[in-house]
């Protein structure tokens, strides 16, 4: 996908050296939190031989609203999480015991309304879990 005005996607290169290094120290839990672009969504990208990353965007509850349309395409959007047709907030819930625990993403509408929700679970944020699949 093309970079779209200041995200991350515009500097590729400290991108990818960040990524790389996420996975040369074989860091666990990584979960991005984004905003600011007039969107909710959640995308899903794993790097071979890694585990998931994702990147929770939440906006807008107040600015206006891109409609473009132009999300919808993104490979990377895990499918029903794109919330562009209304002022939205998100919500993280943090559960489970400390070997176990897992976040639960959630977008809510303007009225309070649930839109979507995705579970992540620690497990599934870790190098070592990679291995034994």
């Amino acid at each position: 996908m093309p970079p779209n005005y200041e995200c991350f996607t515009v500097y590729r290169n400290e991108q990818q050296k960040l990524l790389q290094w996420i996975q040369t120290q074989k860091i666990s839990g990584v979960l991005f939190l984004s905003g600011d672009l007039h969107l909710t969504e959640l995308l899903k990208v794993t790097p071979k031989g890694f585990y998931p990353l994702y990147d929770f965007t939440s906006s807008a509850l107040t600015s206006g609203l891109n409609t473009s349309g132009k999300e919808a395409a993104n490979p990377a959007l895990v499918p029903g999480t794109l919330v562009d047709d209304m002022h939205n907030f998100g919500l993280l819930r943090f559960a489970g015991p400390r070997t176990e625990r897992r976040v639960t993403l959630e977008c809510y509408d303007k009225d309070g309304k649930k839109r979507w929700q995705h579970e992540i679970t620690a497990k599934e944020l870790r190098p070592s879990e990679v291995k034994k699949k």
